[in-house]
């Protein structure tokens, strides 16, 4: 979450069972987010527990692929449209669609990894935000989907703020930014078969995931007063920090590269117009903490490439705002992150603290030790200790993230925990007939399903 927090405590091995507010005490945002982590890690830990790691209700399942290759597709769009869940002209567009070579997923809820999916209304693949492979051709998705394929359903969190909902503010007030929200997103992804070869469920378990880990380290000896720093400490940073490492281009450590923020990735400005040479904002920050100046570095990011998890394009900021109007150095190809129908998207610029490398496209290349500021070091590795040597190879996936609390009074840096995505195969109904899936689990009634169905993926470092 790339929100402006002080940290964020919740840690799953510690068994908390609640957080107790005491009289007289100051309060932190800490706590309280530490308190709604731990309620939801015992509900979703309750739904694993009953559902397993993947069901829906028998009733309400959603997720169903309905395609040209589907047994009977034509009576289950029919069904939807007896049962009211479509309207005549949606129940002809969806049709024509099928067809044509897309698919259909159905509405309703389904339970991945404890976390509750909802699909509120039918839609087709191509109209989920940041679709894969959306760019193909109608006669090339037919071919593909008559081929063997796996579909699966990838679910996570995404942070909200209000730049992603203006209804979060309260303009009565004013429209202060106060607190952001965490919401469950969700999207139907595919996996092809390798060289022609036949695929199965069990293909989700390669599935690339980050197995990066971070290594934060500061040394010396703490001061004996709060508001001194002592010279032999390492970070010497007047202020308590939440460092965001995250990474930028997936892939081995010859080729993923990194960027990182002081500010957790919170400092965002919402873009009114954008083209090759600059950007026109909605704002220019509040104040020095929150605002640009020359030789920052910034993220193009909107939200059709955060729905498919791709990284923006980064690109140097040359001079101060003037008049909202900020001119942009890029390092990569402009072009080619295809904001032709930017005025569809919501985009906006994300400002990161590190000196990019432009031949990294404006990142850091990985496994390369940096000593950020200060006097704390960031390095991307892998193995479960964050003190553990580097080893010879390290993998990340785009859009990875770790965070590093900072603190002053001991000098301390310290990784947080890392968030996941879950993942399950999805398809039809048990005896329907499909492409490449097994079928999926339904309960009646809070029961626990048999095993050896699909299962879920916990991504590592996402």
């Amino acid at each position: 979450m790339r929100g402006d927090f002080t940290r964020d405590t919740f840690d799953p091995g510690k068994h908390y069972s609640r957080v107790l507010m005491q009289q007289g005490r100051v309060q932190l945002d800490a706590d309280w987010n530490e308190q709604t982590s731990i309620l939801l890690h015992y509900m979703r830990a309750l739904g694993r527990d009953l559902f397993g790691p993947h069901a829906g209700p028998a009733a309400g399942a959603g997720f169903e692929i309905i395609g040209s290759m589907t047994k009977d597709w034509e009576a289950k769009l029919k069904a939807m449209l007896d049962q009211k869940q479509i309207g005549r002209d949606r129940y002809d567009a969806l049709g024509k669609a099928v067809k044509a070579g897309n698919l259909v997923i159905t509405r309703g809820r389904y339970y991945v990894g404890g976390v509750p999916a909802a699909n509120d209304a039918a839609a087709l693949y191509t109209e989920q935000l940041g679709c894969p492979r959306a760019e193909m051709k109608d006669a090339d998705r037919v071919a593909l989907w008559k081929a063997n394929v796996v579909f699966y359903l990838d679910v996570w969190e995404r942070h909200v703020t209000w730049l992603d909902d203006g209804h979060i503010r309260e303009v009565a007030l004013g429209g202060p930014d106060t607190c952001t929200r965490a919401q469950v997103y969700w999207q139907v992804r595919s996996l092809l078969p390798d060289g022609g070869a036949k695929i199965d469920c069990s293909a989700v378990d390669n599935i690339v995931r980050g197995t990066g880990t971070l290594r934060a380290m500061a040394h010396g000896k703490p001061s004996d007063e709060l508001c001194a720093i002592s010279p032999e400490a390492t970070y010497r940073g007047a202020e308590n920090q939440l460092y965001r490492v995250e990474i930028h281009e997936g892939g081995t450590t010859d080729k993923a590269t990194y960027k990182w923020s002081r500010e957790n990735g919170s400092v965002v400005f919402p873009v009114v117009s954008l083209s090759a040479s600059g950007a026109t904002l909605g704002h220019a920050g509040h104040d020095r903490r929150s605002g640009l100046k020359d030789g920052d570095w910034v993220e193009v990011v909107d939200d059709v490439g955060a729905s498919g998890n791709a990284p923006g394009i980064l690109a140097r900021v040359k001079g101060p705002p003037q008049h909202l109007v900020v001119a942009l150095d890029f390092a990569g190809d402009f072009a080619s992150y295809g904001y032709k129908d930017f005025q569809n998207r919501l985009a906006m610029l994300r400002r990161w603290d590190h000196v990019g490398d432009v031949k990294a496209n404006g990142a850091i290349p990985i496994g390369k030790a940096v000593d950020t500021e200060k006097g704390w070091a960031a390095r991307e590795t892998t193995g479960s200790s964050p003190r553990a040597p580097p080893p010879a190879v390290s993998t990340g996936r785009a859009n990875a993230r770790t965070a590093a609390r900072i603190r002053t009074t001991n000098r301390s840096a310290r990784p947080c925990r890392r968030m996941a995505h879950c993942i399950t195969t999805r398809r039809s109904r048990p005896g329907t007939e499909s492409s490449g899936t097994t079928a999926a689990r339904f309960w009646p009634r809070c029961r626990t399903p048999s095993a050896g169905r699909p299962r879920n993926v916990a991504l590592a470092n996402n």
